[in-house]
């Protein structure tokens, strides 16, 4: 917690608003997965909404479904 709220937050988050290219954009999305994947078994709603707003899929999830055939007199 204490990376997060002071190094990253404050520290990273000044240099950021001065010069804000896609390369500070990408270390910051980074660092947030991370940090997501680090928190979910504590709080596994919260990190998984912000996670799929952030990639677009599930933080537990790695694969997809298999497809829906099967046999109907099974």
């Amino acid at each position: 917690s204490d990376f997060v709220i002071n190094d990253f937050s404050r520290t990273y988050i000044k240099i950021a608003k001065e010069n804000l290219d896609s390369n500070t954009q990408a270390i910051i999305k980074y660092v947030l997965a991370k940090s997501l994947v680090g928190l979910a078994p504590i709080i596994p709603h919260f990190c998984e909404y912000i996670y799929k707003k952030l990639y677009g899929r599930s933080l537990f999830v790695e694969e997809e479904y298999p497809s829906s055939e099967y046999d109907e007199e099974i």
